[in-house]
């Protein structure tokens, strides 16, 4: 995620983690993406084990990044 995220040096980001029900079988873990001037982006995880939500939610952070950067990157490449 840190490697993602170093492509806005210099501008506010906030990342925020929610756990509920932490090992529990109604466990939730949310991590939202605050970075200036973007739109607010969020990642879930229901997996029951604590690891395996927080890389899942951290993958899903990178996916949703890099879409948004790709998306922008082709509008101003005209694509």
């Amino acid at each position: 995620l840190d490697h993602r995220l170093r492509s806005y040096a210099g501008t506010h980001v906030d990342l925020e983690i929610h756990i509920k029900e932490r090992d529990g079988a109604d466990q939730h873990v949310t991590l939202e993406c605050h970075i200036a001037h973007l739109p607010r982006m969020v990642a879930t995880s229901t997996l029951p084990d604590l690891d395996a939500a927080l890389a899942d939610v951290r993958d899903d952070m990178i996916r949703q990044i890099g879409d948004y950067h790709d998306k922008h990157d082709d509008r101003r490449h005209g694509r």
